[in-house]
């Protein structure tokens, strides 16, 4: 009985513990390009047109989501591995 809700607990606090590296992957490309733009030193993005911001801006996130994808991928084939193996 303590063995069942001892699993019980690690289990939640795995499911915890992914749900904050999704977070964490999906707003650190937020903040690396956030605190690229908010530097004040001179990096020649200062006088480029606003497309250029959309542009760094998009591939943020779809950086960030491909990254985001990809680990759940492999998240899901390590489960699986280790629900199917003897």
């Amino acid at each position: 009985m303590h063995s069942e809700e001892e699993t019980r607990l690690s289990m939640e606090s795995i499911r915890v513990a992914n749900r904050l590296n999704t977070l964490a992957t999906i707003f650190l490309p937020f903040t690396a390009v956030t605190g690229l733009f908010g530097m004040n030193l001179r990096s020649g993005f200062e006088d480029s047109p606003t497309w250029a911001f959309w542009v760094v801006l998009l591939c943020g996130m779809v950086l960030g989501l491909g990254i985001s994808c990809w680990a759940a991928q492999g998240a899901r084939a390590r489960q699986e591995a280790k629900t199917h193996h003897p």
